[in-house]
């Protein structure tokens, strides 16, 4: 069995997201296998507190050689170095901890309440500062730094401000800490004990499932149910398509590495058939005044069953279009994954 406290942001963040996993992570304890992008974080992490520390480059770049994305890892490494040049650093990978009565204490000790891990503490005009590094494409929560923030100041450390450094789109995001900040996550910590403090009480039933992000959820087939009502089938029907989506996306992976088909029996396989995908030319506004135009072209002329432009038009369209509605248009190649004929030895 896992257990719901101490808590830290990891915890509350599963828990808002999806109570289900929470209960499952942390109250019955299934172990959660680290993907591509935990794993992917997890090296860009090291490098960065390896720079900081070192300024060793090379010795950084060591650290993402068992990088799933090497490409990728290394560019956020730089984009993380660069950003961070000119910054004082003070500290990497600060733990603190807080008893319930948030007052200092160690991040292991029994009387913990929450904890957590800084990436990065520096030093500026402003005082000192804290930043946490994220690898991937959405957009941070406010309030992780701002409970960040507040550990260290309960453990001394006035922190003026705080924020996120994202290595994937270039860019640093900082707030200024005050007393309204402080508070918004005093109160969001005190609500999330209470959430789940009275869910605990409910036991399995306290912690109902989301339905989002079930696609990227190694624990998507425990939330299955049983039984014939209407209810239960959407919600069954609707963790299998999110489950299919990732076998779909392995599938494409995996064809895309090898260029061979998967084979489903002795006559079919699963592979990739290439198609020729329609696309408007241009850019931002030139791309949205071509759309236009060839959509008016379209109402006008009996082509309203096609306006969507999503993949293709019909030859019959196609050779009545004016060359200067068809010079806005373009054909590329698209590759789309189905189920094809196949015979052992013939590709």
């Amino acid at each position: 069995m896992g257990e719901a406290f101490p808590l830290s942001w990891s915890r509350i963040d599963t828990y808002l997201r999806c109570p289900r996993k929470f209960y499952l992570r942390q109250i019955v304890g299934l172990e959660e296998p680290p993907s591509k992008a935990m794993v992917q974080g997890k090296l860009i992490h090291e490098a960065m507190e390896t720079f900081v520390k070192t300024q060793d480059v090379d010795a950084s770049l060591e650290k993402l050689d068992t990088a799933p994305d090497y490409e990728t890892a290394r560019i956020e490494f730089f984009t993380g170095k660069k950003i961070i040049r000119g910054m004082n650093p003070r500290a990497v990978e600060v733990k603190f901890g807080l008893t319930r009565e948030l007052n200092p204490t160690g991040f292991l000790d029994s009387d913990c309440f929450f904890r957590g891990v800084i990436d990065l503490v520096v030093k500026s005009d402003f005082g000192l500062e804290i930043y946490d590094y994220k690898s991937g494409w959405s957009r941070p929560d406010p309030r992780q730094i701002f409970l960040y923030a507040m550990g260290l100041n309960r453990h001394g450390k006035d922190i003026k401000r705080a924020g996120y450094i994202l290595l994937r789109s270039s860019q640093l995001i900082d707030f200024q800490i005050g007393e309204e900040e402080l508070e918004t996550a005093a109160r969001l910590l005190f609500k999330a004990e209470k959430d789940i403090s009275e869910a605990l009480e409910k036991g399995e039933e306290g912690f109902p499932p989301s339905y989002d992000g079930c696609e990227y959820c190694p624990f998507v087939k425990k939330c299955m149910e049983e039984g014939e009502d209407l209810e239960t089938k959407i919600k069954n029907a609707y963790l299998q398509r999110e489950e299919a989506k990732q076998v779909f996306k392995k599938a494409k992976e995996a064809f895309e590495e090898t260029e061979e088909p998967i084979p489903l029996n002795e006559i079919t396989a699963y592979g990739g058939v290439e198609t020729m995908r329609l696309k408007v030319l241009g850019k931002k506004d030139e791309k949205r005044e071509n759309t236009a135009k060839v959509i008016q072209w379209l109402l006008e002329n009996d082509g309203v069953d096609y306006v969507s432009l999503k993949s293709s038009l019909p030859e019959e369209v196609m050779n009545v279009m004016p060359p200067e509605i068809k010079g806005l248009l373009t054909w590329e190649p698209s590759l789309t994954m189905a189920i094809i004929p196949y015979k052992e030895g013939i590709r």
